[in-house]
């Protein structure tokens, strides 16, 4: 639950998306962000279903 609560918080836009403070830092995190964005798609994919989970008797 929490990796997926992670996961979803990395889906929405970041405040350095919206206010770039300097380009070069800008491309760095969006880089960084893109990573994550993957990493948490990938995890969202693989974590089943909520009503399934836990898996009951």
């Amino acid at each position: 639950m929490l990796v997926r609560e992670a996961a979803l918080r990395v889906m929405a836009p970041s405040v350095y998306d919206l206010a770039p403070q300097s380009w070069a830092r800008h491309r760095l995190i969006r880089m960084r962000t893109d990573r994550l964005r993957a990493a948490a798609e990938i995890i969202l994919r693989l974590e089943p279903p909520r009503r399934y989970w836990p898996p009951g008797p």
